[in-house]
């Protein structure tokens, strides 16, 4: 009778650690494929396209569009950058895309100035010396929103093993069209309070 019933509770207690460790298991998995779903569906939040020098999003979750790159060649006369109205007969409404998962950037060249280009960090070496890039962006009459800009500079190598910083800064036209901005002297405004109009979220730059 002892044995019967010190049996009984061990087959007890082995069943409730087995049902504890299935249910374990339940919720680690159900977690896992939770997780997977949120990063799944964060990747499939855009659709990406290359639409002459620039980057395009569409942003799913909205269905609109957005600029998030311009692939600069290195020379001078094309730092005037005009976005482009739409793509695909889709107006292109934003500059930047929902926060800092998109933000707008300029793509520079491998090479610029006989130097090549090193990374956004400088890992503590010498800098030759620091130059600035102004572009000029031009605003189409469709743009809505400035929603994010990745701000920062771009190292590059020179045979000796210094680098060349460069700065970005930008400075803004508009179409007349556009309801929502306008620029004078380079900065942009809110049409509907002439307050200078800022990016909702700015990328902290790279040194």
């Amino acid at each position: 009778m002892d044995d019967f019933c010190f049996s009984a509770v061990y087959i007890s207690e082995e069943n409730m650690k087995n049902k504890l460790f299935k249910n374990y298991v339940l919720v680690v998995v159900s977690v896992m494929i939770m997780f997977a779903t949120v990063n799944f569906a964060g990747c499939q939040t855009y659709e990406s396209y290359t639409y002459g020098d620039w980057g395009v999003l569409k942003i799913i979750s909205g269905g609109t569009y957005a600029v998030h790159n311009y692939y600069w060649d290195g020379t001078q006369e094309n730092t005037v950058l005009t976005i482009p109205e739409e793509y695909g007969g889709h107006k292109i409404t934003r500059i930047g895309a929902e926060t800092l998962l998109c933000p707008f950037g300029v793509d520079f060249p491998d090479e610029l100035g006989g130097a090549k280009f090193y990374a956004l960090s400088n890992d503590g070496k010498e800098i030759l010396c620091t130059e600035s890039v102004t572009f000029t962006i031009i605003l189409s009459k469709n743009i809505r929103v400035l929603d994010s800009c990745l701000s920062y500079s771009q190292n590059y190598e020179t045979e000796s093993g210094a680098l060349i910083v460069y700065e970005l800064s930008f400075y803004f036209e508009c179409s007349d069209e556009n309801e929502t901005f306008y620029a004078d002297g380079g900065v942009l405004y809110n049409k509907k309070d002439s307050t200078v109009a800022e990016w909702e979220n700015t990328a902290p730059r790279q040194g």
